[in-house]
């Protein structure tokens, strides 16, 4: 984690760097995810919890994606349920091993990538999600 919480910083080039909360309990994928974003130039924010990532997400400027594993441990409350405490402002892609959260997941208006999709398959749907902000 980098600095103050969501601060602004540029790219080489001038072009402005995005913030990207990941809700990830698994140390490897979270520091594999992190390390794939700021090798693209953004800065990653990891948090394990669902009270620390609701906390960040609605106190703190806010991020410009939040990547949200599912299961976040037992007795954790689901990636799903933490979506319903949202006001999508932000586009979330759910990135859990479960293809049963799919549907559901679409349902509540956010992306999926499926884990067994890679990094390579998140860093696709994550370039495709700030392609389609930058020409709105």
């Amino acid at each position: 984690m980098s600095g103050q919480v969501f601060e602004s910083e540029q790219q080489p080039g001038g072009l402005p760097m995005k913030t990207i909360l990941i809700v990830e309990d698994s140390p490897f994928i979270s520091r594999t995810i992190s390390a794939a974003l700021e090798i693209d130039g953004h800065v990653t924010h990891v948090v394990t919890t669902p009270d620390v990532a609701l906390s960040l997400y609605h106190n703190h400027p806010r991020p410009d994606l939040m990547i949200l594993d599912n299961h976040l441990g037992d007795g954790m409350m689901p990636g799903l349920e933490i979506l319903d405490h949202l006001d999508h402002k932000v586009p979330v892609i759910m990135h859990c091993t479960n293809e049963y959260v799919r549907e559901d997941a679409v349902t509540k208006g956010v992306e999926f990538v499926p884990k067994s999709a890679g990094v390579a398959g998140l860093m696709s749907k994550i370039q495709q999600i700030f392609s389609k902000s930058s020409t709105n």
